[in-house]
């Protein structure tokens, strides 16, 4: 139709502060505090446009978002969603440490 814009978008690869804070419903402190309690990826800062650094965080991030809210709405302690995001979500393994004299 000729009132439709193109659609030359390229599909969302991250979200915003402002997404996750909307999804979250929690300020950003809070989400940093997740990040630092290993219950979100820590997002990619970048500078922008003047304006500053942006958070650009992984899809997944929301994904993980909305689980912890959800899970926080049936009255679970942070506690335990900790450990639900952790199993649900394992940690990557981490890389072998290179020996000394390699």
């Amino acid at each position: 139709m000729a009132d439709e814009p193109p659609d030359n978008s390229k599909p969302k690869t991250y979200a915003t502060n402002e997404e996750m804070i909307a999804v979250a419903k929690v300020s950003r402190d809070t989400l940093y505090k997740w990040v630092r309690d290993k219950m979100l990826p820590r997002p990619k800062i970048t500078s922008s446009d003047g304006r500053g650094t942006r958070s650009l965080w992984p899809l997944e991030a929301l994904e993980r978002a909305r689980f912890i809210v959800e899970r926080r709405a049936e009255f679970h302690t942070m506690e335990e969603i900790k450990e639900m995001v952790l199993e649900r979500w394992p940690p990557p393994p981490k890389p072998p440490r290179a020996r000394q004299g390699d």
